[in-house]
């Protein structure tokens, strides 16, 4: 009677050993699935057990000036705000922040304010999807005399640049591609331009400033600074995203990668040449991980002027 009852008590503690291996593994067989491409519903975007390990670090505002001959001499300043990258859902309490953020642009007293495209979160893990109505509502949200213009980027294609087209014109936000319009500040007319993505789309800069006149000012959105490139042996301003400013940053070297055909020096910041200015952001969200090293989140506020 005993050699069953030991065996019985064998075959239980392997099962239950087993069970132990089963539960082990579980969470490695859970990362190894694919993601399932679902929008989150509003409020559902936290990380679930990596919320703490997911929040977004702080934000800066950078500034940049510009002064044109190709600007009215005299003319009051025209301040743009550029929000680009923001990925929503790329980090725990997302659509919160990104009001917050809004919120805070339109505390900064801009003229204008443009979206330079990557508003959807792609990452495989550690987020979730935000569908573009909730994203539009968002930004709709951004108040300015002359409004608010925006520009799709390659995750937005990725993901259905239709539905985002769609839920941005239903909040009464411009968006362009390959077109223009112009705009009065003060007085004076200045050209605004969106260039279609580059991984998805063609841009068509000819199109785009087709509807300029001679000596309007130039301002031409492009969510990948490699159009820079083409637009060089112009007069304007462009003003881009799309590198994340490279997202990892190392001292004495810069970014270790940064996504398209851009040169490393266009990661971020301000480019000269000629007689055009390239302006690109870091952005405010992230892709892959979530995580900056050396390279913050950025609020990025531009003031254009005629030299004096």
């Amino acid at each position: 009677c005993r050699q069953p009852a030991r065996a019985a008590r064998k075959r239980s503690r392997a099962a239950e050993r087993s069970g132990v291996r089963d539960r082990r593994r579980a969470p490695i067989r859970r990362l190894a699935r694919p993601p399932v491409p679902v929008p989150f519903e509003p409020g559902q975007e936290d990380e679930g057990r990596w919320q703490r390990l997911t929040r977004a670090q702080p934000h800066i505002v950078r500034r940049y000036r510009i002064e044109r001959e190709d600007w009215p001499s005299g003319h009051p300043p025209l301040r743009i705000a550029l929000l680009s990258d923001a990925h929503i859902g790329s980090h725990a309490g997302d659509v919160e922040r990104h009001l917050r953020i809004c919120a805070e642009v339109n505390r900064l007293g801009v003229d204008l304010v443009l979206l330079l495209g990557d508003y959807v979160n792609m990452m495989p893990y550690f987020g979730g999807r935000v569908p573009p109505e909730e994203i539009a509502r968002i930004y709709a949200e951004l108040k300015s005399p002359l409004g608010t213009f925006a520009v799709l980027g390659n995750h937005d294609w990725e993901y259905g640049g239709e539905a985002f087209a769609r839920a941005f014109a239903a909040r009464g936000i411009d968006l362009h591609e390959n077109s223009g319009v112009r705009l009065r500040h003060q007085g004076a007319a200045i050209h605004l331009a969106g260039l279609a993505e580059t991984q998805y789309r063609r841009p068509d800069l000819e199109a785009a400033l087709a509807g300029a006149l001679a000596g309007d000012p130039v301002i031409v959105m492009s969510h990948d600074p490699a159009c820079f490139g083409e637009f060089a042996n112009r007069s304007g301003v462009m003003v881009a995203g799309h590198t994340h400013g490279g997202q990892w940053r190392l001292p004495f070297i810069g970014p270790l990668w940064i996504p398209g055909k851009a040169p490393r020096a266009w990661s971020r910041g301000m480019i000269h040449d000629q007689d055009c200015t390239l302006i690109v952001s870091s952005g405010i969200g992230t892709s892959n991980l979530p995580l900056r090293i050396n390279c913050p989140p950025e609020i990025v506020i531009v003031e254009i002027s005629g030299k004096a």
